[in-house]
């Protein structure tokens, strides 16, 4: 995954060297305006480095997606032998909806290299644009609900853990 990342930021690069706008912003472009501006701001260099981001992210995705289904469903195994029923089953529903957040980055990027065919060709498509912001969106709400789950839910363990050890000293 390290190494994935380490692909996609070298390829974006040139994009965002020079630029106000990274990637991110051009995921969350909500009309086809604001991606022609992030578009003519990265220049042609950009482009392909975005792109060639884009294609990369196709193997980010299934990386990430399959990383947080088992965080999320390794922590609610520990939270249901604790006995943290209902917190371990937010986790159970977590650990579901992960890969659905990689399934939306794939329509995400399918929906983003269109927006950059469109602008080669002059013709942007303003479905495209939002159909790769309601995706990013979404993708970005259950990735941030799931990894911010497993860090609290890690942290509530070791706390409980901790006292439970001084209590024993």
């Amino acid at each position: 995954m390290a190494w994935l990342t380490w692909q996609m930021n070298a390829a974006m690069e040139p994009a965002v060297d020079d630029s106000e706008f990274g990637i991110v912003d051009f995921e969350l472009a909500g009309t086809s305006d604001e991606a022609v501006e992030i578009l003519d701001d990265w220049g042609q260099d950009g482009r392909e480095g975005a792109e060639q981001a884009i294609k990369i992210d196709f193997a980010y995705l299934v990386a990430y997606s399959v990383l947080l289904t088992l965080a999320c469903a390794s922590v609610a195994i520990v939270l249901d032998e604790r006995g943290w029923v209902r917190t371990a089953r937010a986790g159970w529903r977590l650990a579901a909806l992960s890969p659905l957040a990689g399934g939306l980055d794939g329509v995400e990027n399918i929906a983003l290299l269109r927006v950059l065919g469109g602008y080669e060709s002059g013709t942007v498509s303003a479905s495209a644009t939002q159909v790769a912001n309601l995706a990013a969106s979404a993708k970005f709400a259950i990735v941030m609900v799931g990894f911010a789950f497993v860090i609290i839910a890690v942290v509530g363990l070791a706390a409980t853990r901790s006292r439970i050890l001084k209590t024993r000293d």
